[in-house]
């Protein structure tokens, strides 16, 4: 299959979950052990692949972190609904939505030089709501999919001296040459610029998360990320990617060292501007000024 130049995608069809949102009861070991099978072949080959399932009555929608495969219960059609509340539940951060309602997965291939499938999520309501095939939930996957441009870190710099009890990671603005838009950031911080094996700080934040009805990640642009785990006085290093909503990621970020100091007020960071003063979000090898709410201006220079 892999070789096989016919074949673009693999999917895959299991009754079972491994992970459910709705009905953690009905979770299962050997189900992951599929999923593995299938992302260590998406890895290999370069084939995304999906797995569908069903066994909870409800409808929910994932993706591995670091590989393209997609994980989506279809369910459920007609069957009593797994209502939120009911049930032992739990939100995964892989998933991305879930819903207690009736409804089907309705799924386009497209073969030729741009080989590609749509994902949707059509609903019908459920006891108390009826919908018309309301449209859901939507994804497209490419099997040649040009990863987003790497971000830069701007916040904290080299060597900057923050507060750990109240600080704040910032990257610059997403780019993706295919025009995808943003899907989700990964976060990290290492003692060590060369070593991120063993890390303090770790987020992957997705650019939504439906759970119990709720878009927890409304708000956020997954351009800045609040951190208050770090000790004073020390020494870390931070970096950042990006990934796309077809599931390519960037590469990492330059590392970037700092420091903490507890003993030191942080000052928000309101805005950065160039030197005419027009207000940007990065300008590579350039002098920015650095404008905070207490007055503060600092001259930073950012170099790629």
């Amino acid at each position: 299959t892999s070789l096989d130049n016919t074949i673009d995608f693999v999917f895959a069809q299991l009754h079972h979950p491994h992970k459910s949102e709705q009905w953690t009861p009905g979770n299962t070991s050997f189900t992951g052990d599929v999923i593995s099978l299938l992302e260590n072949f998406t890895t290999s080959s370069g084939k995304p692949t999906i797995h569908f399932y069903g066994h909870t009555h409800g409808y929910s929608r994932g993706q591995s972190k670091d590989h393209t495969h997609l994980m989506v219960n279809v369910a459920t059609s007609g069957g009593y609904i797994d209502y939120w509340g009911e049930w032992p539940q739990e939100d995964y951060e892989e998933y991305s939505i879930s819903q207690d309602e009736w409804g089907y997965v309705f799924l386009e291939v497209k073969a030729g030089s741009d080989p590609q499938f749509t994902l949707k999520r059509l609903s019908i309501g459920d006891d108390f709501i009826s919908k018309k095939n309301s449209l859901e939930d939507i994804v497209t996957i490419r099997l040649y999919n040009n990863p987003p441009n790497t971000p830069t870190g701007i916040f904290p710099l080299y060597l900057d001296t923050i507060n750990s009890s109240s600080m704040i990671l910032i990257a610059d603005n997403f780019s993706d040459q295919d025009g995808d838009l943003h899907g989700s950031s990964q976060w990290q911080i290492s003692n060590d610029c060369n070593d991120f094996t063993s890390l303090i700080f770790d987020n992957w934040k997705q650019y939504e998360n439906w759970y119990l009805d709720i878009n927890t990640q409304e708000n956020d642009n997954l351009r800045d990320e609040v951190i208050s785990s770090l000790d004073g006085s020390s020494n870390y290093c931070w970096r950042v990617r990006y990934r796309d909503r077809s599931l390519a990621w960037s590469e990492w970020s330059t590392p970037i060292p700092f420091v903490t100091d507890n003993s030191i007020v942080n000052n928000k960071l309101i805005k950065i501007i160039d030197i005419l003063g027009r207000e940007v979000n990065k300008e590579s090898n350039t002098i920015l000024f650095y404008i905070y709410n207490d007055g503060t201006v600092e001259k930073k220079i950012i170099i790629e």
